[in-house]
């Protein structure tokens, strides 16, 4: 599902795909279950439940609708989709507005954001200064999603 994805993009040696490429490959499952870990980064809670269009993040019950509205909260303009959110509004919308983008930062967060841990201050700030200019999101969205991707991805993927 989504963690194939995420592997055609992490790559190894010439078998590296590139986001942009996987990101207009990717189908339905995989791309809800993108949009649900954007959706909770967003809300900076977990989600509990997750039954098809209905999802349970941080005892909000919100239905996820495919949606090509411009103004949706969770728009991917590099392929034209985007998600409402019925039962909820999202006043924040500091995530990327690129999946390709939102790819990028879901891999980094699965295999490189424990490396953070290990380096100083400042290199560390400069990096995800870096993920913040590179995903287009803020760097609260950021943050996020570096401290919770593994939690997040293990209750989307179930």
């Amino acid at each position: 599902m989504l963690n194939e994805a995420i592997d055609r993009i992490a790559g190894s040696g010439t078998t590296r795909e590139p986001a942009d490429v996987v990101a207009s490959s990717l189908a339905g499952p995989e791309l809800r279950q993108a949009a649900i870990i954007h959706l909770s980064a967003l809300l900076e809670a977990l989600p509990s439940t997750i039954a098809g269009d209905q999802v349970v993040i941080g005892g909000l019950s919100v239905r996820l609708v495919t949606s090509d509205d411009p103004k949706a909260p969770i728009r991917y303009d590099d392929i034209g989709v985007g998600f409402t959110v019925e039962g909820a509004s999202i006043v924040r919308r500091d995530g990327p507005t690129s999946l390709s983008a939102l790819l990028s930062l879901y891999c980094y967060a699965r295999d490189q954001s424990d490396t953070l841990l290990y380096l100083p201050q400042e290199m560390r700030n400069r990096r995800i200064a870096a993920l913040v200019e590179e995903s287009g999101a803020s760097e609260r969205f950021v943050r996020y999603v570096l401290v919770h991707y593994g939690t997040l991805y293990a209750r989307v993927a179930t």
